[in-house]
């Protein structure tokens, strides 16, 4: 049975220095390697060509293949075997796109442009016919989200790009030729989920930036501070963010769950807190109570620390205990429901944790009976977000972590030896500290894994395991 108790700490996980010339840098045979990993995937299912979508929600499938994401207008990357890759942009895409590191058909299609600005004519099949697409292809269509038959019974013939796009792809390749390809990307075995030690240290530079952005907003905050005033502590870089940031006081605005922080409401002791950063790569959040012991909770509230708070740790501890390469995402959800029960009832709406990459959630295996693997190369969050009804209180322990074997681990010493040292600082602290048992395969990339505070006005009073 888990039990967890509150203790005191002289020092939170200790910040081992961000040495930024260790950021790795992408290539362009980078690059080409991912699009022939990409191929191969799609020629197994009939491909013979694969038209990737991106827009400026949806960057991260194009960014994922050229390293070029779309700022303010949509982007159509077209592959095939043994052709130069071709790529469709508006009128600003075509000098940014001259960031591609490599060999790139670039052609303007000034309809996929902000309105208003001048339309250079161009005919969106015509390019479709340039890049090899003809009736007598297999087009495979990947979007930005995995659909499956709980979302359409036709789910391999539904696609989420817009209508212009597919009406224009459909009169050159005919509607039977095509099919939606997205999991090829971020279905549980796609490429977006098979990835490189670049690019689990690039995932532990943005934890590392981004858990000790969220660590100084937490030791700023007092009585009667606004939360915008309060999310000035962020003191976020130029690094692109994947979320909004949250900082959010009170029950009402933090049950929103993604609001982000105004100026109109202040922070009051005893009152529920939550405050989370995403670089891209990362997201960290932490929720609870505002307070610096019992004493400053009302009754109902302290109650909830002493049990359901404690119940709620015990259940990211057995998470953490789970995770390890071979285990089922299935498996890991059940570990979660055996120290919760019924989800549900604990206010637990979405899965306990997902897979991720530079947009904050791809795709989640935890859920029931799911059969996919962990494996290394995984870029997972730890994410049980909790609401719970009595009291209503939003409770939140969400960190960021990479999942390497002793090959990618060894990769990772080599090519970033800072980055491992925080690595094994923050595998320590785990072990001895908050006495979570982690495999060796859990490769943490936060300086927050893992802490819960009972009373978030001291941080140094956490949860551990008994």
């Amino acid at each position: 049975m888990c039990r967890a108790v509150i203790k005191k700490v002289q020092d939170l996980i200790p910040q081992k220095p961000l040495v930024l010339d260790e950021i790795p840098v992408m290539t362009g045979d980078d690059y080409l390697e991912r699009i022939d990993l990409l191929l191969a995937l799609g020629e197994k299912e009939g491909a013979s060509h694969l038209i990737v979508y991106g827009d400026r929600e949806h960057y991260s499938n194009i960014e994922y293949l050229t390293g070029f994401d779309p700022r303010f207008e949509e982007a159509l990357l077209v592959l095939s075997r043994g052709k130069k890759p071709i790529i469709f942009l508006g009128n600003e895409g075509m000098d940014y796109a001259g960031i591609i590191p490599y060999d790139i058909q670039k052609e303007q299609y000034s309809t996929f442009s902000l309105s208003g600005q001048f339309r250079k004519e161009a005919d969106l099949a015509k390019l479709f016919s340039t890049a090899g697409i003809s009736s007598s292809s297999t087009v495979g269509v990947i979007g930005w989200k995995v659909f499956t038959e709980l979302d359409f019974a036709a789910y391999r013939n539904s696609y989420d790009l817009p209508y212009f796009i597919m009406d224009n792809l459909i009169s050159v390749a005919g509607a039977s030729n095509l099919f939606n390809a997205t999991h090829l990307m971020t279905g549980n075995e796609g490429v977006r989920h098979q990835l490189s030690a670049k690019e689990l240290v690039l995932c532990e530079i943005a934890g590392t930036k981004a858990s000790r952005n969220v660590l100084r907003v937490l030791q700023n905050l007092k009585p009667d501070v606004s939360e915008l005033e309060a999310s000035a502590y962020f003191q976020i870089d130029g690094a692109p963010l994947s979320t909004h940031p949250n900082v959010n006081f009170g029950v009402k605005n933090v049950c929103y769950g993604v609001a982000s922080p105004t100026q109109s409401k202040r922070l009051e002791l005893g009152e529920n807190v939550s405050v989370g950063l995403a670089y891209r790569r990362s997201q960290i959040h932490k929720a609870g109570v505002y307070a610096r012991d019992a004493g400053d909770l009302c009754q109902e509230y302290a109650a909830a620390v002493e049990n359901q708070f404690k119940a709620y740790f015990c259940a990211v501890a057995k998470w953490y205990e789970t995770v390890k390469i071979g285990i089922t995402g299935g498996e890991v959800y059940n570990a979660v429901e055996g120290v919760l029960g019924d989800l549900t009832k604990f206010g637990v709406g979405l899965n306990p944790g997902h897979l991720s990459h530079t947009d904050e959630w791809t795709n989640s295996m935890f859920n029931k009976g799911n059969q996919a693997r962990i494996r290394s190369g995984l870029s997972l969050q730890c994410d049980i977000i909790a609401v719970l009804p009595e009291p209503r209180l939003f409770i939140h322990v969400e960190d960021s972590l990479v999942i390497g074997d002793e090959k990618m681990r060894d990769e990772i010493k080599s090519m970033a030896p800072c980055a491992w040292e925080r690595i094994a600082t923050r595998q320590k602290f785990m072990r001895e500290v908050l006495n979570i048992n982690i495999s060796d395969d859990i490769l943490p990339t936060s300086d927050l894994q893992g802490l819960f505070f009972p009373y978030m006005a001291d941080l140094n009073t956490i949860y551990t395991m008994e």
